[in-house]
């Protein structure tokens, strides 16, 4: 998946910067009608895009169907194994009134690693 995700995220910058700034002003300058290439780069914008969010929904579900096996506190152990971390420290949780009944709550801490990997 990360390979598949790198390869969307290569074709939306390079699409990206070619629409921008080689297409922009070429398309200004000299023809009304897109080449080929700047047709070329705006597919890899909305390819790269669709493939790096399609991505991050099959790792979504594949991570939901794996938490629906586990236990609560199994699931909080996998996420600081994802971390490479095996405590948190500092735990900070912040409170903000957003609009009369409606608030917005932000909870942070920071994770470490205390013990060496075994080699």
């Amino acid at each position: 998946m990360k390979f598949f995700r790198f390869i969307g995220s290569l074709a939306f910058v390079v699409g990206l910067f070619t629409a921008i700034f080689i297409g922009g002003p070429w398309h200004v300058y000299h023809n009304p009608m897109f080449p080929w290439w700047l047709k070329i780069a705006v597919y890899c914008i909305m390819g790269g895009i669709l493939l790096v969010l399609l991505t991050v929904a099959l790792e979504q579900k594949k991570g939901k169907d794996q938490e629906e096996e586990l236990p609560t506190g199994e699931i909080k152990t996998r996420i600081l194994l994802q971390n490479s971390a095996d405590a948190i420290i500092n735990i900070r949780f912040v409170t903000t009134s957003v609009i009369g009944s409606a608030a917005e709550l932000l909870a942070y801490g920071t994770a470490v690693k205390l013990k060496k990997a075994k080699t």
